[in-house]
């Protein structure tokens, strides 16, 4: 065990990504390099060569504390710590340190982050991931009560499924083929896509079948935040109560997985899978598709608007098709604001060579154009990134809308 192979995102806010790059050089004895991609990615190079990354992750509440009060902060406050391979024997002791650094520095979570580990799968047989998935079945309530994960984080880190289970102990596949079509079943769109809506278990094996070949354990309680600030990393990997958990009901949200539901449109902030997967755990994604004499624009004032669509001849939209359950629709109806801010309306979008009705959220009218913040418009680019839209689409609107409100107030 200390000797396998291990990967640690851990994300947090209160100082900015370069803030937490100087300090993750000061203490490794590193030097700090720029990055000019999307995610703003502030890197250290080690001694040794390894490269420790500070990216932004849209997901990530953006505050800091400004005497004594935790107040809201820009974009530049997002911060996911990416750690290069390390090993428990070699590299506990330093990533404990350098966590208590940027916890020193001024770094701290809140409920929006959260802990992903991936560890080495190389020497992983079909056998021994059948043994791994009963282990963490066996173990999910130990898991959940050690590390105190909150209701609304298991959306992220959802236990692991019985329906799974019985069929991996009932068929026994001998093939990481085998194993990976049982994993799949039940979920649609692509398997390639980064944001898999399998990907949202506290055991992932999406990653180790189309991702970076890992095992991915994810977490969000607070507990597991607070030993991930404090250095405690050992406590979180080992400590368990051993008093057992009564099992969670799960039946509900396995029967809304199974209802046919509603198809949905997706064109703005719910392109994000991450978000969507928090916000809507039921729904599944369908693919892509292209919403024609519509254009894209934002409303609701400059600096502030939110996605919307309108009619125009010639224009067109991507979006995302999702299936959504009764249970998601609830969800979407509070976030959107409906009936007052947006309407539902029925849709015809092109998907699979034929034309599909999708319900989607339009805003009412008598809200100006204008910009949106820029959180907001990197929620979205992160969507159009996990769709493979271009993104110079998005970033038309977005200048659209900002000129018509600057002529708007002349």
């Amino acid at each position: 065990m200390l000797e396998t192979r291990f990967g640690i995102e851990v994300e947090f806010t209160g100082i900015t990504r370069a803030q937490a790059a100087k300090t993750a050089a000061e203490f490794l004895g590193g030097r700090v390099e720029s990055g000019n991609d999307y995610y703003n990615t502030q890197k250290v190079i080690a001694p040794d060569g390894r490269v420790w990354k500070f990216m932004s992750d849209g997901s990530i509440r953006t505050q800091k504390k400004e005497r004594g009060r935790i107040v809201e902060a820009g974009r530049e406050y997002s911060v996911e710590l990416v750690s290069p391979i390390l090993t428990c024997r070699e590299d506990i002791e330093t990533l404990q340190e350098l966590i208590r650094r940027l916890r020193k520095a001024g770094g701290f979570s809140n409920s929006s982050a959260g802990i992903h580990v991936h560890l080495d799968s190389a020497n992983h047989t079909p056998r021994s991931i059948r043994n791994f998935i009963n282990i963490i079945a066996s173990k999910n309530d130990l898991f959940y009560k050690a590390l105190q994960i909150e209701p609304d984080r298991m959306r992220f880190c959802k236990k692991m499924d019985a329906a799974l289970v019985e069929k991996i102990n009932r068929r026994k596949p001998k093939t990481m083929a085998a194993i990976e079509s049982i994993w799949y079943e039940g979920y649609e769109g692509s398997r390639r896509q980064h944001y898999h809506s399998s990907r949202y278990n506290f055991l992932n094996l999406h990653s180790f079948f189309n991702g970076n070949g890992t095992i991915e354990l994810m977490q969000g309680s607070e507990r597991q935040r607070r030993v991930a600030v404090s250095g405690g990393i050992d406590e979180w990997a080992l400590g368990a109560d051993s008093r057992p958990l009564p099992a969670a009901n799960t039946r509900r949200m396995m029967q809304m997985n199974e209802e046919k539901g509603t198809v949905y449109l997706a064109y703005g902030s719910n392109l994000n899978l991450k978000q969507m997967a928090y916000r809507c755990p039921t729904a599944r994604v369908l693919g892509q598709a292209k919403l024609n004499g519509y254009r894209l624009l934002f409303r609701g004032g400059n600096g502030a608007a939110v996605a919307t669509i309108e009619k125009q001849k010639g224009g067109s939209v991507p979006a995302l098709l999702w299936r959504i359950t009764p249970y998601d629709e609830e969800a979407l109806d509070r976030y959107e604001g409906y009936p007052h801010l947006y309407r539902k309306e029925t849709v015809k979008v092109r998907f699979k060579g034929q034309w599909v009705p999708a319900m989607a959220y339009i805003m009412n009218d008598g809200r100006p154009q204008g910009a949106p913040s820029r959180y907001y418009y990197e929620v979205i680019g992160q969507g159009y990134m996990d769709a493979g839209f271009d993104i110079s689409i998005l970033d038309k609107a977005v200048r659209d809308s900002a000129a018509q409100a600057e002529r708007s107030e002349v």
